[in-house]
């Protein structure tokens, strides 16, 4: 079965491939976000799991209020047949990692975002 830590350099990866600098295990409000992505002005916050896809999506609920896109990272043996319904709901996106990146459901813009929230976030990142 894979484990979580082997999705993290996939998603690094592509990320990096498309021009994002790469960010992992990022404080946030009282816990931590696996993976933020920051290109430019633009913030992507990425929630990695192997299988547990609720948690995920609760914790990337979250993530909407500092980060312009969140998506769920799953193995793409439990990406499958999940509600995309409520990912489209919500606006989190939703990828598949099997060795490549496939984007199920593609993230829209957080209307949520804090301004604040947001400029602790990049302060964090700097630290």
């Amino acid at each position: 079965m894979m484990l979580e830590k082997e999705i993290y350099p996939q998603v690094v990866s592509y990320l990096k491939n498309k021009g994002f600098n790469c960010y992992k295990e990022v404080k946030f409000l009282t816990r931590q976000i696996d993976l933020v992505g920051v290109k430019g002005k633009k913030v992507v916050a990425i929630e990695v799991k192997v299988k547990n896809w609720e948690r995920a999506f609760q914790q990337a609920l979250t993530c909407r209020l500092c980060a312009h896109e969140v998506y769920v990272a799953l193995w793409y043996k439990f990406a499958q047949r999940l509600p995309l319904n409520l990912f489209e709901e919500y606006g989190i996106g939703l990828m598949s990692v099997d060795g490549t990146i496939n984007i199920i459901k593609k993230a829209k813009k957080s209307q949520i975002i804090h301004k604040s929230l947001l400029s602790n976030l990049l302060n964090e990142l700097k630290s």
